[in-house]
């Protein structure tokens, strides 16, 4: 029959589509392939047309698939579904002529031609899609496994990190000790210490470098390093002539000598410090502040007493000079020290604890010990800034004198 002028004109279309698509297409049915265009025998690596269709459609797949199944038998299974839905798409392994075997997305769909059963083939080539996604996945499993080498690390150095904390406090009777440390990620930039100076001294520091992470807390450690009671390194002693005692270093020169190490080293970095020495037996402390938040006193019957004194943050001006200040205490005064992480958290919504609320805590945990109160504390700053945690380290030392 001759075919009606819409009907010539679709195949036409047919034609040229099938013809000149960069995809293969390939026409076969229960004889073999009957058809095929340009870009088969190209994919094929095949001479022309005809050695295409001189072949078998089964040996252009390898004998198993990646499922581990049966070309021949999988084969079946797809022609099948295709002929009971008109069409199905799949991913395949074909094989080309010289034994090469390629990626690729099939779609078949089930048609009448002349009459008899047939199906039209599309062939879309995967072989760079897969060769991007084998690639890629080389990368992923390569950084998985230096991210895993970094967070261990990362671990051991807040283990050492961590191990620079007090592992004991000392016996201060009549004066009790307590501290708490949450760092926002695994290094830390904050830093405490208490630690005895002699049999009647207690020097407490707490310290906190600009910004987190690895460089944050390499310069605390290394600051830590400078604060320690021992070792070659440390400031707290005044340098002496051999064979005579080493004296305590008053705080506002600890922390000038200080300042002018981390000057010298032009780190872009600087460190907010607090450095005290405190005489549990005369109940007097002997401190310097180096920006660092002003700490609180709380007396029986009295309002929070928050100590101003305070000069420039270590590491911004190497002639920066740092004035010592004296406070007497008395049976029952509590004192808290602590890092801006405190009132700075934020909950939700995105307002700031404040210094205000954290006078309130202070003040609503006095009945309690010190170690409870400090856990209060901590808390109420968690609570405070919801499931997300605080994002920025916390630091807390207090101390109280007995009532007796």
């Amino acid at each position: 029959m001759t075919p009606q002028p819409d009907d010539a004109r679709t195949a036409d279309r047919f034609r040229v589509l099938f013809e000149h698509s960069s995809d293969a297409h390939l026409i076969f049915d229960e004889t073999g392939i009957t058809d095929c265009n340009a870009a088969t025998i190209e994919l094929l690596k095949a001479t022309d047309r005809a050695q295409v269709l001189a072949l078998h459609p089964a040996v252009l797949s390898p004998e198993y698939q990646p499922d581990g199944r049966r070309s021949m038998e999988k084969s079946k299974e797809m022609d099948g579904i295709a002929r009971a839905r008109g069409y199905h798409r799949f991913e395949w392994l074909h094989r080309k002529l010289d034994g090469e075997v390629f990626p690729v997305e099939v779609t078949l769909n089930s048609v009448q031609i002349g009459g008899k059963p047939a199906m039209i083939v599309v062939w879309h080539d995967l072989t760079e899609i897969k060769r991007a996604e084998a690639e890629l996945s080389r990368r992923t499993e390569e950084l998985a496994a230096i991210n895993a080498h970094l967070k261990r690390d990362l671990q051991a150095a807040a283990r050492v990190q961590q191990a620079l904390l007090p592992a004991a406090l000392p016996d201060t009777t009549p004066v009790r000790l307590a501290w708490t440390f949450r760092p926002c990620e695994e290094l830390a930039g904050d830093l405490l210490n208490i630690f005895l100076l002699d049999d009647r001294r207690v020097g407490l520091n707490l310290l906190d470098v600009s910004g987190h992470g690895v460089a944050a807390s390499l310069l605390s450690v290394t600051a830590s390093h400078f604060l320690t009671p021992h070792g070659d390194a440390s400031l707290l002693r005044r340098p002496t002539v051999a064979g005579t005692p080493a004296e305590l270093a008053r705080p506002g020169e600890v922390l000038r000598r200080l300042n002018v190490q981390f000057c010298s080293e032009r780190s872009e970095q600087f460190i907010t410090l607090f450095y005290g020495i405190l005489d549990f037996t005369a109940f007097g402390l002997c401190y310097a502040n180096a920006g660092h938040p002003g700490p609180v006193v709380l007396s029986d019957g009295a309002a929070p007493r928050v100590l101003q004194n305070s000069g420039l943050p270590v590491g911004i001006m190497e002639q920066a000079e740092y004035a010592d200040a004296e406070l007497a205490l008395g049976p029952g005064d509590r004192f808290w020290l602590y890092s801006d992480g405190l009132p700075e958290v934020m909950n939700p919504t995105g307002e700031q604890f404040g210094t205000e609320r954290l006078l309130v805590e202070f003040q609503a945990c006095c009945s309690e010990s010190l170690s409870n109160a400090v856990r209060r504390v901590l808390r109420a700053v968690e609570t405070w800034a919801g499931e997300r945690g605080p994002q920025d380290d916390i630091s807390l030392v207090a101390f109280e004198i007995d009532r007796s």
